[in-house]
């Protein structure tokens, strides 16, 4: 499982000590941080959320996606990662498309 998680700043990251401890526990739990403004000790990935999970997989293909945000970041990832990482739209959830 691969958690990502993207936010202005670090400060948005209500419960990164508690998941990142979770993914330290579970070998298959994987949390990826992100934030569009870093102070310099921060060691996660920097920019936007669906810009690093584009980076980090060659396909979505095999995966289940499911998408918490806003409506307009859930359309940008369902039409960026079908379009450019072979993800299958059926298989991506978010509350935000029964309305999109």
């Amino acid at each position: 499982m691969y958690l990502y998680w993207g936010a202005r700043d670090e400060a948005q990251l209500y419960a990164l000590q508690e998941l990142q401890m979770i993914a330290d526990q579970y070998a298959h739990v994987h949390f990826i941080p992100v934030v569009e403004k870093a102070p310099a000790e921060w060691s996660g990935k920097i920019g936007n959320v669906l810009q690093a999970v584009m980076a980090d997989f060659d396909s979505l293909a095999e995966f289940d996606i499911y998408i918490a945000g806003r409506f307009d970041m859930a359309g940008a990832a369902r039409e960026q990662f079908t379009q450019h990482k072979q993800a299958i739209s059926e298989r991506m959830f978010a509350d935000a498309y029964a309305f999109i």
